[in-house]
């Protein structure tokens, strides 16, 4: 069959010109320094050619008799090549633009859509073609010697976070763009990459689109297309990274209080956990509220919509009134200090030491609540419904609504404390329109 060559504005045809015609090199990394010679970023199919107008005479052998010239393995095209990949740019430039348009305007599928996808492929679908750039810069001393840096994106990864927009980011992650950058600089400059193929900013994206998203780690691995062993290193590192910054912010002296106001609202959440093959993390693990296993951590929130307070990660079957004791929420509470809490937190006497004030919904002592009992018990569930909107928050983070599979146990106290921190860093869910009123 007649062979062209796939070189730019090259003329050679097996038709009409006598030239060799060559085939790419089959091994990856010798067809990559040819398509970065031939400044070509599309990939060749297997009848692509090469002619011999772009090697040089000594890239080749010739026989002893003369009559065959073998091209030599280490060869690379050099000769009569586009001067910049800009050559390439003009081919076609409406097609292009359209593309890019189309791409950059897809929308996010979302669990609202009209077609039940299935959650892996929420994904938006960013194809991002390869953008190669290069730099020339004179070395010092010399004339004539060039460093050439290119920069590529590969084909085949299908997210980044330079190409993602406003909506797509706060699908993909639950932060806004402007968040996304702030935690970038913030938190990325102590921050030491995992991988040289990846941005801090994609590193970042990665974890949180696994917090948020909750997405296997092979799902994220092909999407960045990486080995899964990449992203669950990255996953792992950012969010100790998080956790041992976010730990060294006091967000206890930092919260708010108006007057009329609790000092802190507590309350307990559980997190559905897969269940382990031990009895007796079986035993330790299972809530008899929820009927099955779980996490239970302690939150401490204010009537602001500032998270104060995150526990440790504990067995489901430990008791409010336990977790209370050990967490150690009991030790950053002052004298006259008020605390609103469910009717489960029966901590009076553990703060009546400390002469805190503790506010819990009335028990029940015959057979139905008086008028008095019924009018504070609505009154405290009118203040306590700020901390459950937080711990609410909190879970839309998919890693944590879902049930958490035990590879990662190892790592869950840091994702709860970490997702509840991120609320600070958000818009308050509460109006400035909050009605305080007595504490008691």
């Amino acid at each position: 069959m007649p062979y062209n060559c796939s070189v730019y504005n090259c003329n050679s045809t097996t038709k009409t010109i006598q030239y060799k015609f060559h085939s790419f090199p089959r091994e990856a990394k010798e067809k990559r320094s040819w398509l970065n010679a031939i400044k070509s970023g599309k990939q060749p199919s297997k009848h692509a050619k090469v002619c011999e107008k772009h090697f040089r005479n000594d890239d080749y052998v010739v026989t002893s008799l003369g009559q065959w010239k073998i091209l030599k393995k280490s060869a690379i095209p050099s000769q009569n090549l586009p001067r910049s990949s800009h050559h390439l740019e003009k081919r076609d430039s409406t097609a292009r633009s359209e593309r890019y348009l189309s791409r950059h305007t897809q929308k996010i599928v979302t669990d609202n859509d009209k077609h039940n996808v299935n959650r892996d492929n929420e994904i938006v679908d960013i194809i991002a073609e390869d953008v190669e750039e290069q730099v020339e810069v004179e070395r010092s001393g010399t004339h004539h010697a060039q460093i050439q840096t290119i920069i590529s994106l590969k084909r085949s990864q299908l997210i980044s976070a330079s190409f993602i927009d406003e909506a797509q980011m706060k699908h993909m992650t639950g932060f806004s763009r402007k968040l996304f950058i702030f935690f970038c600089q913030y938190f990325g400059n102590s921050y030491t990459k995992t991988h040289s193929l990846f941005t801090n900013e994609d590193e970042l994206l990665i974890t949180l689109m696994k917090y948020r998203l909750n997405l296997h780690y092979t799902t994220l691995a092909a999407l960045f297309d990486t080995d899964i062993r990449i992203i669950k290193s990255i996953v792992e590192k950012w969010t100790k990274h998080l956790y041992t910054n976010f730990r060294q912010i006091n967000f206890w002296d930092l919260k708010t209080c108006k007057h009329g106001q609790y000092t802190i609202v507590l309350d307990c959440t559980e997190f559905r956990i897969e269940r382990s093959g031990d009895p007796l993390i079986q035993q330790a693990t299972y809530s008899s509220y929820y009927g099955t296993n779980t996490f239970k951590v302690l939150i401490g929130g204010t009537e602001n919509g500032e998270i104060a307070f995150v526990s440790d990660v504990y067995g489901g079957s430990i008791t409010d009134r336990k977790i209370s004791h050990i967490s150690g929420i009991l030790d950053l509470l002052k004298e006259a200090d008020y605390v609103l809490a469910n009717r489960g937190f029966d901590i009076s006497d553990l703060l009546e030491e400390k002469h805190v004030h503790l506010n819990i919904p009335p028990f029940k002592k015959g057979a139905q609540l008086t008028e008095e009992e019924i009018f504070k018990t609505r009154a405290i569930a009118n203040r306590r419904i700020i901390i459950e909107n937080l711990i609410g928050a909190g879970k839309k983070n998919k890693i944590l609504s879902d049930r958490i599979p035990r590879h990662l146990w190892h790592i869950t106290n840091e994702i709860v404390y970490n997702c509840m921190m991120f609320i600070n860093f958000k818009p308050s869910i509460v109006h400035d329109t909050l009605i305080t009123g007595s504490k008691q």
